[in-house]
């Protein structure tokens, strides 16, 4: 009898630490994801079959603070992975001698339903003394935030290494527990 209660016991702290590393899996798997197009003729349109922009820093700030600040890849590409869900600003920083034509910054909003955004794209462009650049459209207060497109993330995507591992570990105390209970089964039997 004393050995099937320590047992439960053994069985309920197992079953609140998978539910507390799952809970914090869930609080930090947003994703954001977007592209650097090179706008050439400046009007603040741009997308897929413009040229790309390689190596600008793309900051992203969470609602509660903090700051991360990532560098769009060769191909032009960013993406932020694994960060706590909230309100996000993301803003291109573009480098000397180019301007950012598109809305900056984006507001991005992650949830447990909807917990990745991407197509979060910025229009660049160089400045030169005889191409004028088109004015950062700047939100009117009172109006809402523009939502980017956002996607699901991809399905069989795996389990987080901490869940990985409570799952291993709780099925390990499962088994040793039911053996001891099979095991006081024969011994009594």
């Amino acid at each position: 009898m004393r050995k099937r209660k320590l047992f439960t016991i053994l069985l309920v702290v197992l079953l609140l630490a998978v539910g507390v590393t799952a809970a914090q899996a869930q609080e930090s798997n947003g994703a954001i994801r977007g592209i650097l197009f090179n706008d050439t003729n400046a009007d603040g349109v741009c997308g897929e079959g413009d040229a790309t922009v390689s190596g600008v820093p793309v900051n992203f700030t969470h609602s509660g603070g903090h700051t991360i600040t990532l560098t769009s890849g060769t191909d032009g590409t960013y993406g932020l992975a694994g960060v706590s869900l909230g309100t996000w600003t993301v803003a291109a920083q573009p480098l000397q001698g180019w301007s950012t034509t598109s809305l900056t910054p984006i507001v991005v909003t992650l949830t447990t339903t909807n917990n990745a955004a991407a197509g979060i794209n910025f229009c660049l462009a160089q400045v030169t003394a005889t191409q004028p650049i088109a004015p950062t459209p700047t939100p009117i207060p009172g109006t809402p935030t523009p939502v980017p497109p956002t996607t699901l993330p991809e399905s069989g995507s795996g389990a987080p290494p901490p869940l990985q591992l409570a799952v291993v570990v709780g099925a390990v105390l499962l088994l040793l527990g039911l053996g001891l209970i099979v095991r006081d089964r024969r011994a009594t039997g």
